[in-house]
């Protein structure tokens, strides 16, 4: 016998469990809904404030939806919080993350100026 299962019509319905914000997050971001990636990377630092992922998902969402001013004052957040990483560390998270974008066909141009206001 199979469990029953509830199809989701509506991603406000939906409660992630704690570290599921990121993943749901990421594949929104990944997928370019970007205002619903906001809002699960959102609450999931709401309820997980040290988690520097989110952070750093949250501004690559308000990169890609265009909001240049958020996304940039989030990186800087991000690579201040160093929590269990150094600044270099984070840096290099973020370059990694920006080449991972570039080769996945987002928009280069925002890219190669978040990165340059970031100086990495």
């Amino acid at each position: 016998m199979r469990a029953t299962g509830q199809r989701i019509t509506s991603l406000d319905t939906l409660k992630p469990r704690p570290g599921q914000s990121g993943l749901f997050g990421r594949h929104l971001l990944e997928t370019k809904n970007y205002d619903q990636a906001i809002g699960f990377l959102s609450n999931g630092l709401s309820s997980e404030p040290s988690d520097s992922l989110l952070l750093r998902d949250l501004a690559h969402s308000y990169l890609f939806k265009g909001d240049l001013t958020k996304a940039i004052e989030l990186y800087q957040q991000y690579l201040n919080s160093g929590h269990n990483s150094t600044r270099s560390e984070l840096s290099k998270s973020l370059k990694n993350d920006f080449e991972y974008f570039r080769r996945a066909g987002f928009d280069h141009s925002i890219i190669k100026k978040a990165s340059g206001m970031l100086s990495l």
